[in-house]
């Protein structure tokens, strides 16, 4: 009997100092909720700030006929390789009939990775094209790349989350020199990392920027700097085409040095800009010394082309991508 007396004494003296504890533990985490909540909010706004936020991807209803069409492609249909390029998506592009557009709206960007799904088309990734354009490797049997040009702030915010529902990859090709441009609508370092992030996304080089008028004679002729020999006013006479590459080399060089001091992997492809009318014939010789130059440092080449083609042998020759 005396035992239990001592229990229960003990037990009575020890409810009021578990009480205490308790207490003690529920008022911190009480204050540590109080402090992680402010923090966890701030964290996610900064990162919103950081990144922009994403838009839903539209629905998207294809007509049944065209459905079983797709349908029909992806189970039977010829092996086909194609570059679907974009410049940037739009909530609000007018369509005009009568010539092609870069600039879609996302609802029919998303309608055309509807299709392209249902069709069965595959994205591939950089390594698949370099082993494709260097050694001949196969590709699925109905292949397809993704491009974006420009690097616009819309890529992440409108097209990520189009590529995430219907699983597809893309490739963004950017001018390093005008990322992060603050109030430009380009792609920052910070959304370039979190596209990268994903694995929906690689990077390439857009030579835009290496693109400006450049005077090309002595009579006050100009042309694009990138795909014309500049004229050196100082010695009365035109660049050489050694002179000529190693200024494309240069720029190449510079654009892919920027993209490794911020993390990225080396680019593997880059994208000329070079409009679909733009007479290449003009300047045959030189965009062969440039692709000669480019092709040294990369996979290939994305150059638009007018009417659209799909990559075929003489293309996968010169490492080109139309």
């Amino acid at each position: 009997m005396s035992g239990l007396v001592q229990g229960g004494r003990h037990a009575g003296w020890a409810a009021p100092w578990l009480l205490i504890v308790l207490a003690r533990t529920a008022l911190a985490v009480v204050l540590a909720a109080g402090i992680a909540v402010p923090i966890l909010t701030y964290s996610y706004a900064h990162q919103l700030v950081l990144l922009g936020g994403r838009a839903p991807t539209p629905a998207v209803h294809l007509p049944a006929a065209d459905l079983a069409r797709y349908r029909a492609f992806a189970a039977g249909g010829p092996p086909v390789f194609v570059v679907v390029g974009y410049d940037d998506l739009s909530r609000n592009a007018k369509v005009d009939p009568t010539r092609p557009r870069r600039t879609v709206a996302v609802a029919t960007f998303a309608a055309q990775l509807a299709m392209l799904r249902a069709a069965g088309l595959t994205s591939v990734t950089g390594d698949q094209l370099t082993a494709y354009l260097r050694r001949g490797a196969p590709l699925p049997a109905h292949a397809v790349l993704i491009a974006f040009d420009g690097g616009h702030q819309r890529d992440w915010t409108e097209a990520d989350s189009v590529l995430a529902h219907y699983g597809f990859t893309a490739v963004v090709f950017i001018d390093t020199s005008t990322v992060a441009g603050r109030g430009s609508g380009r792609l920052s370092w910070t959304q370039l990392s979190a596209m990268t992030a994903s694995k929906r996304w690689t990077v390439g080089l857009d030579l835009s920027g290496a693109a400006a008028s450049t005077a090309i004679d002595a009579h006050g002729g100009t042309g694009p700097a990138l795909l014309e020999h500049a004229w050196l006013a100082g010695q009365h006479r035109a660049e050489t085409t050694a002179e000529y590459q190693r200024r494309i080399r240069g720029v190449l060089d510079s654009e892919a040095a920027d993209l490794a001091r911020h993390g990225f992997a080396a680019p593997q492809l880059v994208s000329y800009p070079v409009g679909p009318s733009y007479p290449l014939v003009r300047v045959k010789a030189t965009f062969d010394e440039l692709a000669a130059v480019v092709n040294g440092q990369v996979s290939a080449g994305v150059l638009s082309v007018q009417p659209d083609e799909a990559v075929r042998g003489i293309y996968q020759r010169e490492r080109l991508l139309p």
